[in-house]
């Protein structure tokens, strides 16, 4: 089957539909207002929970789901696009019915093996916010741990119990049927069906106040891991129907017990984690630990599951999964393009190669159409990638300023944890720190700019050059609010004194070659300066949201917004938003940037989301003027071929191409003559299912695209 995708349902659709038939296989031609398909990249290795259900292990993570055999086979992974409420997973629950339940900061959404249902704060009519904990008890109920109280699940609906206003971190449920809730902040409390009761340090009954994690031994005694507020150090302890004992972990390196996730094995031996070296194991006596000179894969664990076969599952902050069968260590991940899913920035250059940085892997990934590659150099996060008129790559990070000129890394003495870049006329790179000015480096020397030269404010959230080479910089300050421009001799403030319409924190700067200034802020929406005038966009205007982190414009002229609740495309008159309903992969939107095809790259808290540019459109106004016959090119299909045919245009030569959305190219053509109609076929009994790009090219440009889709 040949389709293309039909428009999201927020978008203005009208289109027709052509069904032909031809040995088994249909092509379906859409032609739309504006078609939206959104590639989306996630990494599944961040996992956050484990579950097992028989001979099937589900793995949450901060990028979606995914499902494997014991025997560690994939079988299958979900994300927001498949019915998930949100890729950024951070509890698996199985419940007796063998329903799957993920908890997010969202909600949590219900998977039967058919279908997807979400509980969220719209759904149920009730603030329910994030679910990190779920139990069942002993009547088949549902127990909610949620962000702010715990819920129960009563005919379907969810119920709000009012105990407290604390974060619940952890359920379980003892041999009696007693309830366990282990809170942030608040102690435990448990609930033996008719009665509440906390347990707090200043009753003297409990030490920790902040749970993380909870068990059940074979004794029935509740086992906790926590820490007491305002202390760093972590503890075990058991709580065994009369007494509190607090559990002496001094023999594990620096005392690092890590809280976050516990569990007790069939023979009763308690496995917890210990700050960055790994594993111990706890038998009553005596603490033992692995580390990855006994087989784990990396000593950042941050999750332990243990299976009725006594096989301990761990899961890493970076590297997937690793289980433990007693003697021997099998490791699994998920192949990933993407290092991290919290992107920070991303770059075009101008060989055409995307670049995208990270907000807590500390690397770099660079795709060059075909491949992916990662540079893990960097010491600390990245905050911005630039590009100069030679093509380097500049990258502020909170380790410095680096360098890339294409062969070799360099970085550029400063202590600075920088959060922006900008590249002047003169190839001056301008940067900022928190509470330290502007810095300015010619290449050679750094030169400093504070509130003794002249700048209003050294707490600087955003800096620009725009096309005149005069230097824009946000200031989040408490007590100076709005922009700044320095024009190389004197500095100008602009805030609501002077026509600024807001005082909120400015986070980005957008310059235009015409010479308009965008702004985005964090609690109002976007301004344009077009050195006149001042002109707001809010929520009242049609921006998705008044926090505003990212702003680019596309080969149209259409100026995108990334925003805290999706994408917003402003045409000069009228707001398109795209949220995660239309395929984006999340909401939280940190990074836009717009490739040689116009397609957009948009980068998030959780993963990355690739906009393909309409299907079926003239590159440029240039090119739609010159050939004037549209549409450009059709198809259809006849056994083993798929046929493009052509209609003639101004051109002699050119080529046809087809892409798979990675951009790897699958077939190429070259025509001789296009000066007159013709058809030209492509041999498609090899080429998987998937989606795919048509493009006609004329000498490394563009001419027209469109999407097609092969369902086999």
């Amino acid at each position: 089957m040949y389709t293309t995708e039909a428009p999201s349902s927020s978008v203005l659709r009208r289109y027709t539909m052509h069904i032909l038939k031809a040995n088994a296989l249909f092509f379906f031609l859409v032609t739309a207002v504006y078609p939206v398909e959104f590639v989306n990249y996630t990494n599944k290795n961040y996992v956050q929970d484990i579950a097992i259900h028989e001979d099937t292990v589900w793995i949450g993570s901060d990028g979606g789901v995914v499902k494997r055999l014991v025997d560690g086979t994939l079988l299958a992974e979900y994300s927001t696009k498949d019915g998930l409420l949100d890729n950024n997973v951070g509890l698996v629950y199985i419940d007796r019915s063998g329903n799957k339940w993920f908890g997010t900061g969202d909600g949590v959404s219900k998977f039967d093996g058919t279908d997807w249902t979400a509980y969220t704060t719209s759904s149920t009519g009730i603030s329910i916010g994030g679910v990190g904990s779920i139990a069942e008890d002993k009547q088949g109920t549902l127990w909610f741990g949620t962000s702010h109280d715990i819920y129960k699940m009563e005919s379907g609906e969810m119920k709000k119990m009012n105990v407290t206003e604390s974060a619940i971190m952890t359920i379980c449920i003892d041999s009696v049927g007693t309830l366990w809730f282990g809170t942030f902040h608040s102690g435990v409390y448990s609930f033996d069906g008719t009665t509440w009761k906390q347990y707090y340090p200043t009753s003297n009954e409990i030490f920790v106040d902040c749970i993380m994690s909870s068990a059940v031994d074979k004794d029935s005694s509740v086992w906790f891991t926590g820490m007491y507020s305002g202390q760093t150090t972590d503890y075990l302890c058991r709580f065994d129907g009369a007494d509190w004992t607090i559990f002496d972990s001094s023999v594990i390196p620096d005392n690092r017990l890590y809280s976050y996730d516990f569990a007790i094995d069939t023979e009763g031996n308690k496995w917890l984690l210990v700050a960055q070296d790994g594993v111990c194991k706890y038998d009553g006596n005596d603490w033992e630990l692995y580390d990855t000179a006994d087989g784990l894969l990396s000593n950042f664990v941050k999750v332990i599951t243990i299976d009725k076969n006594n096989t301990k599952w761990f899961g890493y902050s970076k590297k997937g999964i690793t289980r433990f069968n007693g003697n021997t260590w099998d490791h699994y991940s998920v192949k990933s393009v993407i290092e991290d899913n919290s992107i920070s920035s991303i770059c075009v250059d101008k060989k055409g190669r995307k670049w995208f940085g990270y907000t807590s892997n500390r690397s770099i990934t660079e795709f060059d159409g075909i491949t992916w590659n990662t540079d893990s150099l960097f010491n600390n996060s990245i905050t911005r990638i630039r590009v100069d008129k030679n093509n380097h790559k500049w990258v502020a990070s909170d380790n410095g300023l680096y360098e890339f000129n294409d062969t070799n890394w360099v970085r550029h003495p400063n202590n600075s944890r920088f959060k922006d870049v900008a590249i002047d006329r003169e190839g001056n790179k301008w940067c900022f720190a928190w509470l330290s000015g502007a810095l300015k480096f010619d290449g050679a020397n750094w030169t400093k700019y504070d509130t003794l030269g002249g700048m209003p404010s050294i707490r600087i959230s955003a800096v620009a050059v725009d096309s005149s080479n005069n230097k824009w910089f946000g200031i989040r300050d408490p007590s100076v609010s709005g922009v700044c421009k320095y024009d190389g001799a004197n500095w100008t403030h602009y805030d609501e004194t002077n026509a600024l319409p807001t005082i909120s924190s400015c986070q980005e700067i957008f310059t235009e070659i015409n010479g308009n200034v965008w702004f985005g802020f964090l609690d109002y929406g976007a301004v344009k300066y077009d050195g006149t005038d001042w002109t707001s966009y809010t929520p009242g205007d049609g921006l998705v949201n008044k926090a505003v982190f990212a702003i680019e414009i596309d080969k149209r002229g259409d100026i995108w917004f990334g925003t805290d609740s999706g994408v917003s495309m402003f045409d000069g008159t009228t707001f398109t938003n795209y949220t995660k309903e239309d395929g984006l992969v999340d909401e939280s939107v940190t990074a836009i940037a717009v490739d040689e095809n116009n397609n957009k790259w948009i980068g998030t808290r959780s993963g990355l989301s690739l906009l393909v540019d309409t299907v079926g459109t003239w590159v440029n106004d240039k090119e739609k003027t010159a050939n004037v016959i549209r549409p450009y090119i059709t198809m259809h299909t006849s056994g083993r071929n798929l046929f493009i045919r052509y209609a003639k245009n101004t051109y002699t030569t050119a080529d046809i191409l087809s892409y798979d959305f990675s951009g790897r190219c699958i077939n190429r053509l070259s025509v001789s003559n296009m000066r007159s109609e013709g058809v030209v076929p492509i041999d498609i009994s090899n080429t998987a299912s998937g989606n795919y790009i048509c493009v006609i090219r004329k000498t490394k440009r563009d001419l027209f695209r469109k999407r097609f889709v092969i369902m086999k």
